[in-house]
């Protein structure tokens, strides 16, 4: 059923491309779907997973008759695929490859020889079993029940939940045995990390500017991707930190569409883009320090007819903001018994890893930024390569958020710890 899903996310007609309607629906599955687990749930519901599939395939299945009716959808349902939108693909099978004894694993015993090189996996788990098994975040379950309260419950789960959203795909919402679930979270775990890189690849591939030029854009696709499956992305996931991983993956989301975003009060951008940053915050949220910068690029071109909107489209924006106010708000609830000095010099095992990867990776994309701003300049500026322009914005954010962590750290420490 989770190949179903996928399928029916890519007929969904929100825009014409491949690579443009993975930007568009993986955020809102791999973000927003996990604030579902905060909600009471009756049980003579649908469990979480099937009523994501019959969402998608409710919207795919609406928009056909629509086509078929003459109205107001034009798109065809199969997006079009040109040379540039095979890299996400390639990407993908790519990250599948590595992944592959995850993807593959069927006995509870090679899971567990897989998961057992980092402890941080021991942790994962435990709290993928427990929303397996009580159907909700732990910080909603009662006491245990000698009258303790559950480990992790301070602990921010969209990662988790996604996983058991996947699981209720795959299996069905009644959780099974420990062992049979251990093997579940390793395939699962896998899943995230392959659509997590798709959609990275899928966004960078929906640029205007990389489609133009997709001798500049292509090449820098394909070496962000290779150093999310093979370079310093691997160091996360392979080291218990799949939700990092995930998290960095929204965050880079959110930047791609807001670049893309020509009107703010745009739905579906909108839509997909509050998910991300309610994944954000419900994985790893000093991340959001990069969305302030978002916000900036958002707003520009600073002319007033880019806000004008229809009452509907208003209120609709309106709608998703106030929900993605809410899901950020679940997870400040959720950390709000932590102290930021604990969570900002917290030791972890994050283990080092070659630099000089990561930087020739900026240095690349450094350069490709070049050529592009100022071929764009050349050519005349559009309100996308304008927005692009200024993405430097975002990674200063980051940046000023970094080197606050880390003056913390120095005062707390007197040494620089791994967990920024």
């Amino acid at each position: 059923m989770l190949f179903v899903l996928l399928g029916l996310l890519l007929v969904l007609p929100v825009a014409e491309t491949l690579s443009r309607r993975l930007l568009l629906t993986l955020p809102v599955l791999l973000g927003g779907v996990s604030l579902l687990w905060w909600v009471p749930w009756p049980a003579f519901f649908p469990d979480r997973g099937t009523l994501v599939l019959g969402a998608a395939a409710g919207a795919a299945a609406a928009a056909a008759v629509f086509r078929l009716a003459g109205g107001s959808v034009r798109r065809s349902l199969l997006p079009q695929v040109r040379g540039i939108d095979l890299i996400p693909l390639t990407a993908g099978l790519a990250a599948a490859f590595v992944q592959w004894n995850s993807l593959t694993v069927r006995r509870a015993e090679d899971a567990l020889s897989l998961l057992s090189s980092r402890w941080d996996h021991a942790s994962h788990f435990n709290m993928y079993f427990l929303i397996r098994r009580e159907g909700q975040v732990i910080p909603l379950l009662p006491s245990a029940p000698d009258g303790s309260a559950w480990s992790f419950s301070d602990y921010p789960q969209g990662f988790h939940s996604l996983l058991a959203t996947l699981a209720d795909l795959v299996h069905g919402p009644s959780w099974r045995p420990m062992e049979a679930e251990l093997v579940s979270y390793s395939i699962l775990t896998a899943v995230a990390v392959v659509l997590s890189t798709l959609l990275v690849t899928a966004g960078l591939c929906s640029l205007p500017a990389f489609r133009r030029s997709a001798l500049i854009g292509g090449p820098v696709a394909m070496v962000i991707a290779c150093g999310w499956s093979l370079g310093p992305g691997t160091v996360a996931y392979m080291h218990g930190y799949a939700n990092f991983f995930l998290a960095v993956s929204l965050a880079a989301a959110a930047v791609l569409l807001a670049v893309s975003m020509d009107r703010p009060a745009m739905g579906l951008p909108l839509l997909a883009a509050t998910s991300a940053a309610v994944g954000i915050a419900n994985n790893w949220l000093p991340l959001l320090a990069y969305l302030p910068g978002a916000v900036v690029m958002l707003c520009l071109p600073g002319r007033r007819s880019r806000w004008a909107a229809a009452k509907s489209q208003a209120a609709a924006a309106g709608t998703v903001i106030v929900l993605g106010l809410i899901g950020a708000a679940v997870a400040v609830y959720q950390l709000a018994s932590v102290e930021v000095q604990d969570i900002v010099t917290a030791e972890t095992s994050f283990p080092n890893f070659d630099v000089g990867v990561l930087w020739k990776l900026l240095a690349l994309c450094a350069v490709a930024y070049i050529l592009l701003l100022s071929r764009n300049r050349r050519q005349g500026l559009s309100a996308s390569q304008l927005r692009a322009g200024w993405s430097v914005v975002v990674l200063a954010g980051g940046a000023v958020a970094t080197l606050a962590m880390s003056v913390m750290q120095l005062i707390d420490l007197g040494t620089l710890s791994t967990t920024q």
